[in-house]
C-alpha cells in the first residue's frame, strides 16, 4: 500500500509545475450516475448527467468557463429532464482548482399522481455551484477531471411551481476530462 501511495505522491509532485496561460482554452466536461434509495422498500431514482464545458483563460490561472448541463432522472414511471446553461470561473494553483458557477435550468417532469393520472411539470430554477477539483495529467494537454462541488438553489422556481422557494441542495463528485488547447 506504502508503494502506491508513494507513487501517486511523486507522480502529484512531478505534475504540479505547470501553469495555464491566456492563450489556453480548456475543452471538456464531467459525467456523473446515481442510483439512490431512499428506504430499502424504495424503487431507485437512478440519475445521469452530462456536463460539457468551455473554459478560456482570461488571465495566467483564472478562467471563465461556459458550461451546459443536461440531466436525466427517472423511477419506474416517473421521469424529469432538466437541461441547463451557466457562466463560471476556476483559479488554478498548480494542479488543483477552485472555483463556482451559476446555472440556468430549463425542468421539464412527468410523475403519476396518487390518483394514477399522468402529470406534466414545466419550471425553471437557478443554481450556485461552488467547486474545488484536481486536473490529473494523462497525456500531453489530457488530463483527467476529479472535482467535489455543492449545487444550491437560489431564488424561487418559475413556471409550473411558481412562488415556491427553490431550497435544493446536492453534494457531490464529478469525474471528466479536459483537454488544453493552445490558440
Amino acid at each position: 500500500m506504502k508503494k502506491y501511495l508513494m507513487i501517486v505522491v511523486a507522480l502529484m509532485a512531478v505534475t504540479a509545475v505547470f501553469a495555464f496561460e491566456p492563450s489556453s482554452m480548456l475543452i471538456g466536461g464531467g459525467f456523473e450516475f446515481t442510483s439512490q434509495k431512499d428506504d430499502s422498500d424504495a424503487d431507485a431514482v437512478n440519475t445521469i448527467a452530462f456536463y460539457p464545458q468551455l473554459s478560456g483563460f482570461v488571465i495566467e490561472n483564472l478562467s471563465a468557463d461556459l458550461i451546459l448541463s443536461l440531466v436525466n432522472m427517472s423511477q419506474d414511471d416517473d421521469s424529469a429532464t432538466a437541461i441547463g446553461i451557466g457562466v463560471g470561473g476556476r483559479y488554478f494553483f498548480k494542479n488543483l482548482y477552485g472555483g463556482a458557477d451559476f446555472t440556468y435550468a430549463l425542468n421539464r417532469a412527468k410523475y403519476k399522481s396518487m390518483f394514477g393520472s399522468t402529470v406534466k411539470t414545466k419550471y425553471n430554477a437557478m443554481y450556485l455551484t461552488p467547486k474545488i477539483g484536481y486536473l490529473a495529467p494523462v497525456l500531453p494537454n489530457t488530463y483527467i477531471d476529479l472535482q467535489g462541488y455543492y449545487k444550491l438553489g437560489l431564488g424561487e422556481y418559475t413556471g409550473d411551481m411558481e412562488d415556491i422557494d427553490n431550497e435544493e441542495s446536492c453534494l457531490g463528485i464529478r469525474l471528466g476530462v479536459q483537454f488544453n488547447m493552445n490558440i
